[in-house]
């Protein structure tokens, strides 16, 4: 687990950190105070993550006030008034502090981290967006397959070379862009699972751990055994997942397809660790994450598929020297798309399709 390998030495830098905080309030003679590199703050960048976090729920009130006034932007723009542009997609953007011991412990931990943190966004996002239009007599165009998250690591910093926990605040962020008119090429969702019926998922969970433990175990009774206990600890954990869910969101209380992964991986960890907790837990990571990085598939297959050229994605992020044309056209590294950035549209699906 990513938090608890870094927790000793993330402590360690905090300490370092408030020291170094607390001798810089105190200038030297006829030298100028230093004060805070982090940009101006705006109403859609949510910061102030907590380290290794993705709690939205530990950010400060004024971001909580951000989250709650951009969810009432979006129930506000499905009212359907005259001269109302709704809003068709929601994308937010995560981003993570530079972190250069945990990088080279885990290679691609602040893509980790910063697309936990979008996704945490948009769920609240979500969540508070159904609770305003509950009882609302309008219909939203608005579904559930037009929320989209992505991550961009350390790129990007808001602060290049933070010296306070504040500044390295401003680096964990998350961006959202409400995008309003015609939707882009949106995924849908894989399909949720109806966890009311505890003995047919005690059954499913059961038979994913005996896939894993009889490859295992040379004994039988030890690998039916260890299954049988992996699978009674899966659901208790699922059921404190949901309970975890519904208290967070009560407007929408299920895991939204959390499970099949969570079985999926639950064969291979239950081959790998014989504590039950551990290999529950580390299913329950790999799950968390997979249902991520599968819906971002999804999307570049409609891109596969769709009619160019189009608007870019607002979660594009160009580089340049890629592309054998035009400077104005670079390849779009978050989709693999081509894209004239003049234009903002997506010009070649790729680049062996490109022909400048």
């Amino acid at each position: 687990m990513y938090q608890g390998e870094f927790e000793l030495e993330a402590e360690l830098e905090d300490l370092m950190a408030l020291l170094t905080e607390g001798e810089s309030e105190v200038p030297a003679p006829g030298a100028v105070k230093v004060t805070s590199q982090c940009p101006i703050d705006t109403p859609y960048v949510i910061r102030g993550f907590a380290r290794y976090s993705a709690d939205v729920l530990l950010l400060p009130p004024d971001q909580q006030n951000k989250l709650a006034a951009i969810a009432k932007e979006i129930a506000d723009s499905q009212s359907g008034a005259p001269g109302t542009t709704p809003v068709t997609q929601v994308f937010a953007i995560g981003f993570a502090d530079s972190d250069p011991a945990a990088e080279a412990k885990s290679p691609g931990f602040g893509y980790y981290e910063s697309e936990k943190r979008a996704h945490a966004v948009l769920e609240d996002l979500n969540c508070r967006f159904i609770a305003l239009t509950a009882n609302s007599h309008v219909k939203s165009i608005l579904t559930g397959d037009d929320w989209f998250g992505s991550g961009r690591g350390a790129k990007n910093l808001a602060v290049a070379a933070p010296r306070s926990e504040a500044e390295r605040q401003c680096n964990r962020r998350v961006e959202v862009i409400l995008v309003r008119g015609a939707r882009m090429p949106n995924v849908t969702p894989s399909s949720n699972n109806n966890l009311a019926a505890d003995l047919s998922l005690l059954n499913d969970l059961y038979h994913a751990a005996l896939q894993g433990t009889s490859g295992k175990y040379d004994r039988p009774e030890v690998a039916v055994v260890k299954a049988r206990e992996i699978a009674e600890t899966a659901l208790t954990f699922i059921g404190k997942k949901l309970q975890e869910r519904a208290a967070r969101c009560p407007a929408l209380p299920d895991l939204q397809g959390f499970t099949p992964y969570f079985k999926d991986a639950l064969q291979g960890t239950a081959s790998k660790y014989e504590n039950a907790d551990e290999a529950v837990s580390k299913a329950g990571e790999i799950a968390d994450y997979a249902g991520l990085t599968f819906v971002g598939s999804q999307h570049d297959l409609e891109w596969k598929y769709a009619t160019l050229p189009q608007p870019m994605a607002p979660d594009c992020e160009p580089v340049k020297g890629k592309v054998r044309g035009p400077v104005n056209h670079m390849l779009c590294i978050t989709h693999g798309h081509v894209v004239d950035i003049t234009a903002r549209m997506v010009i070649a699906r790729n680049l062996a399709e490109y022909k400048p």
